[in-house]
């Protein structure tokens, strides 16, 4: 026989041995409950305590008592382009979504070329109308020289929509008579950039 299968005998002995002294452990201790019960075990209130709930109690596990400790969950680190599949190192993150994201943003393929290009043109456009509608403020609302006549809430709002539409290139430009001696005019120039012009016109009538 070899030396294996002899250590492998040697074991199985052993924890057949151990099976052996737990059952007999918990047959003495079920031994034990049982005395006590038939000798009239009673609770504080002079009630006897039924079998099944004494053994409860016996073998009832302790409570555990230990405080609970917050273990954050580790950084994601590794994200997924959504576009190709490919898997890269972005560093540390808090979710998954915004690792895969990350990946997104840094992937070289050509659906997250075209990805970063469409988040470019969104911030650039933003910006333009950000810019503007401090513009229209400046010339035709509040912030309007002293000696300009500030516009209704009504008036500008239509104004900052002008605006977008000609951004959008959905309007060439755009000119409003905002009152009867007030014009707006909202144009886009050769370098994509908005332009937006106030002109104030008076005039004089007599009668004789």
């Amino acid at each position: 026989m070899s030396k294996k299968a002899i250590r492998l005998g040697e074991y199985l002995e052993k924890e057949a041995a151990l099976a052996e002294n737990m059952a007999d452990a918990c047959n003495a201790l079920e031994e034990t409950v049982s005395f006590f019960y038939q000798q009239g075990a009673h609770s504080a209130a002079g009630t006897i305590i039924p079998y099944e709930e004494l053994l409860g109690i016996m073998f009832q596990p302790a409570p555990d008592n230990r405080a609970e400790v917050f273990r954050p969950a580790p950084p994601v680190v590794f994200g997924v382009c959504r576009f190709c599949g490919q898997a890269q190192s972005v560093g540390e993150h808090a979710t998954q979504g915004e690792a895969d994201e990350d990946a997104a943003r840094r992937c070289r393929c050509i659906g997250a070329q075209s990805y970063r290009e469409k988040l470019n043109a969104e911030a650039r456009r933003a910006q333009a109308l950000a810019d503007a509608a401090e513009l229209i403020e400046n010339l035709f609302g509040t912030g309007a020289a002293e000696d300009a006549e500030p516009v209704n809430d009504e008036a500008l709002e239509m104004l900052k929509a002008g605006a977008a539409l000609v951004y959008d290139r959905q309007l060439v430009s755009q000119q409003l008579a905002v009152t009867y001696t007030i014009r707006a005019k909202i144009a886009r120039n050769t370098k994509g950039n908005l332009t937006i012009e106030r002109k104030d016109t008076s005039s004089s009538k007599l009668e004789v």
